[in-house]
């Protein structure tokens, strides 16, 4: 007999295909309305990527098909490669009426962000607030003989209010040696204390200046409403954390560190789907929350200024308002474009490669911190 759990978590990798197939087919959905919008003549909005399967339907002159790939799926409209003059085609259009067209795929990957993550918090997970709580107390230390409690909340710590474990140890150390006036939280309750966070020469071994164990706290949802909100909150949080990786990464390919990986941080094709594999095996949550983050993945990226991507086609829009109309020729811009997409596959290829040699190697997706 097969053992069919051995076979699931072999093919648990596969995952990625409907992953990234929403990913991509909500991103085209949002050109294919914001086109139909701004009267953009579209032919084709295909399921999935060529060769085509079939054509499912056609109305108003737009094609409906069923294509062979299951990744997404995409939207052809009239002036993309030729024809760039002709009525209803995207290069004819306003500036305002192409910028709309062109931001309205990533912005549909932002809208789709926090809908996701709301799903996850509405299922019971717990989101970190910005609040600090105190998880455990040593007996007979300064916490314990000031009164403090496990789950009372910092409010202020000295004259700071604390948004994360470092800013109270920080605080913390500052005042080893004399009291410490703290305000938190407990219940519904506000109480003002004072604690005097012990000298190094004073503090037992295993245990902190203040003798406490601390944490974020953690709240769950108790309505979808609540859910949506934490889920836009973590959507700010996640945007935030990439677009300070991304500079990182962009300082590092500038200056690269003499220990620094090849591609390291960077994930392609092969490594998305190695990680959508292992948090498929983990159940539905991690993958839908994995969902959410290559959401945003797809809205950062896609509005770099980039040949081929989005961004680097609003440049172009950008460049004509500042020149008052005058246009680079869509021609030219095409061209550009194709050099552009030739560049990011090349690129696509090298990072593939480091992800098949990790996997070869049988390297850890998440290596130890």
């Amino acid at each position: 007999m097969v053992d069919l759990s051995i076979l699931s978590n072999k093919l648990a990798w596969l995952a990625v295909i409907p992953v990234l197939g929403i990913l991509v087919f909500w991103h085209e959905l949002g050109h294919f309305l914001a086109a139909l919008w701004m009267k953009v003549k579209v032919e084709e909005f295909g399921f999935g990527y060529p060769p085509r399967m079939a054509t499912l339907f056609e109305r108003k002159g737009i094609k409906f098909t069923l294509n062979w790939l299951p990744l997404g799926g995409f939207v052809r409209m009239a002036g993309e490669e030729s024809g760039f003059d002709a009525e209803g085609s995207l290069p004819s259009k306003r500036p305002y009426q192409r910028a709309i067209v062109l931001l309205a795929g990533p912005l549909m990957n932002l809208i789709l962000a926090p809908i996701l993550y709301a799903i996850v918090f509405s299922a019971g997970v717990a989101y970190p607030l910005g609040k600090v709580e105190i998880s455990a107390i040593a007996p007979g230390s300064p916490a314990a003989l000031a009164g403090l409690q496990t789950g009372d909340q910092f409010v202020l710590v000295g004259d700071k209010r604390p948004t994360t474990t470092d800013d109270v140890r920080e605080t913390i150390l500052q005042y080893r040696g004399r009291a410490m006036p703290i305000t938190v939280m407990r219940g519904e309750q506000t109480l003002s204390l004072s604690i005097t966070p012990r000298t190094p020469a004073a503090t037992p071994a295993g245990e902190g200046a203040a003798g406490i164990g601390i944490q974020r706290a953690l709240v769950t949802a108790s309505s979808f409403g609540q859910a949506l909100t934490m889920g836009v909150q973590r959507t700010g949080e996640v945007v935030i954390l990439m677009t300070t990786g991304l500079g990182q990464l962009v300082r590092n390919v500038i200056a690269p560190a003499p220990d620094a990986a090849p591609m390291g941080g960077v994930a392609g094709p092969v490594g998305i789907a190695r990680i959508t594999g292992e948090l498929a095996r983990q159940g539905l949550l991690p993958l839908i929350e994995l969902t959410a983050f290559l959401s945003l993945n797809f809205f950062i990226i896609n509005l770099l200024p980039l040949p081929a991507l989005d961004g680097g086609r609003l440049v172009f829009v950008i460049l004509e308002a500042i020149r008052r109309g005058k246009r680079i020729p869509p021609e030219r811009e095409a061209i550009v474009h194709l050099i552009g997409m030739a560049g990011l596959l090349a690129l696509m290829l090298v990072i593939s490669y480091f992800d098949l040699a990790a996997w070869w190697s049988g390297a850890p997706l998440f290596p130890a911190q």
